[in-house]
């Protein structure tokens, strides 16, 4: 298992780089470049059978087919398994966990994850 994790970590490292940024309060879901949070918009809510985060991106920059191509190749080597891919929904699954990722607003390009427990 040690070594799982320790694989796991070296592949994260050299695939989006040391100073790779991460969603805040998600676990491991990457920042793709040229994107910002808003703050104001995000919250995590702890339950009994998990926590459910939500966060908000923008971007003025990144068109709405990069942002889920990004997502998609960055997600399935961490681990996800996309399950739905539609214009403006993606969502993947790993173990307990469900994320969708909606695009709000396509240009601007704005997108709302939400990681949920299954």
């Amino acid at each position: 298992m040690r070594k799982l994790v320790i694989c796991s970590l070296l592949f994260t490292i050299c695939a989006f780089g040391a100073g790779a940024e991460w969603l805040p309060n998600f676990e491991d879901v990457p920042m793709m470049e040229k994107t910002f949070v808003v703050e104001e918009e995000g919250f995590v809510y702890s339950r009994p059978d998990g926590k459910i985060i939500q966060a908000t991106i923008k971007s003025d920059k990144v068109s709405r087919r990069q942002f889920q191509r990004f997502y998609s190749d960055a997600l399935k080597e961490l681990g996800w398994r996309r399950t739905r891919d539609t214009r403006n929904l993606q969502t993947f699954v790993r173990g307990d966990d469900e994320l969708n990722i909606e695009i709000t607003e396509a240009e601007p390009l704005s997108a709302q994850f939400t990681l949920t427990p299954r």
